[in-house]
């Protein structure tokens, strides 16, 4: 497992711990979807249904939906959820006492192709489920107090990790609010940041150049 920190998202380092193996019997799971399994890539909407259907499986669980890869693409200072939505689902994410799990699209798709590994991955959810306390008392010891668990895909591989933060991780709302100033998109939001760049850089060079000629003019009537 690794471990993210809300405040660098984009570092993480290797995180080992042992825990207990538990045996996740088949019968302990059913098909959440009818969809067909096949190569079919499904659209938007089936995707967010399927979701929502797995989150509604584990009420005890607040989640929220993901994309990294679109963040990785993203020109924004930003990234929200997929597609500029989170689809929480409960309330408090991320808080000591709540179960909070942010799955990756990536994830979504591979359960909705895979009955096999969507078998394991709810295996897995509740797994997680079980083992939060003592995950909120890791972030605790490293001097967080709001935690939530990863789960995203990577070659088809389940990857898990640990986001820590100081605050309670803020919702989409809280999120456009935040950056509201910063509406803009693309080379737009580029453009107008270098501008502020240099303009605040401009107006401290001008300060900078009339301190000195003041101080200047302050020695010269002092010698004559």
């Amino acid at each position: 497992m690794q471990i993210i920190s809300e405040r660098f998202p984009g570092l993480a380092s290797s995180f080992g711990a042992e825990r207990k193996q538990r045996e996740t019997k088949s019968g302990d799971f059913q098909i959440s979807s009818n969809m067909g399994r096949n190569s079919v890539v499904p659209d938007d909407g089936q995707m967010i249904a399927y979701y929502k259907k797995l989150c509604q499986d584990f009420p005890q669980v607040t989640f929220k939906l993901s994309d990294i890869e679109g963040a990785k693409k993203s020109t924004l200072p930003y990234h929200i959820g997929y597609k500029g939505n989170s689809y929480q689902q409960g309330e408090n994410f991320s808080s000591p006492n709540q179960c909070s799990i942010d799955i990756d699209v990536s994830v979504i798709r591979k359960m909705m192709a895979d009955p096999e590994y969507e078998r394991q991955l709810r295996g897995t959810i509740q797994n997680k489920i079980m083992d939060f306390p003592t995950y909120v008392q890791w972030a605790q010891k490293e001097g967080y107090g709001y935690c939530y668990v990863g789960l995203s895909d990577e070659g088809g591989k389940l990857v898990e990790y640990m986001g820590f933060s100081h605050d309670r991780v803020s919702t989409d709302e809280e999120m456009r609010e935040i950056w509201k100033d910063n509406a803009l998109v693309g080379d737009d939001w580029v453009k107008e940041s270098c501008d502020k760049l240099l303009n605040n850089t401009k107006n401290q060079m001008q300060e900078a150049f009339f301190a000195m000629f003041d101080q200047a003019q302050q020695r010269r009537s002092k010698m004559f």
